[in-house]
């Protein structure tokens, strides 16, 4: 797993090493994941989830610009995912995957909190 965090950094495998947020290796996470992000290449489809959480969690306020980017990028799905009726209503399963995907971070839950109050 560290051979292929070098080759493709991907905030979920960070966890999963040990590497904890405000160290010293968690800072080089964010520069490693930032810099994927940046390129654009090979992104899983669901990358904004994983960028909003992991960023949330390790991140500074040196991130806070992309972290508002993923943040949009993920209301906007979300939104896109209520917006159907009837038969081109999404399907739960989908709903339901990327509540999980928000369930990392404090900041998508809180403002799926706030939303969902108005």
């Amino acid at each position: 797993m560290p051979a292929r965090i070098l080759q493709q950094p991907t905030p979920e495998l960070y966890p999963i090493l040990g590497i904890e947020p405000r160290t010293p290796e968690g800072r080089n996470a964010v520069v490693a994941v930032v810099a994927r992000d940046h390129n654009g290449q090979d992104l899983p489809a669901d990358w904004s989830y994983s960028l909003a959480w992991f960023l949330d969690l390790y991140g500074s306020a040196t991130e806070a610009g992309r972290l508002d980017g993923a943040l949009a990028e993920c209301a906007t799905h979300m939104i896109a995912l209520g917006t159907g009726e009837g038969e081109a209503a999404a399907p739960v399963e989908d709903i339901g995957y990327a509540l999980w995907r928000c369930s990392p971070s404090p900041k998508l839950i809180g403002d799926l909190r706030r939303e969902s109050l108005r």
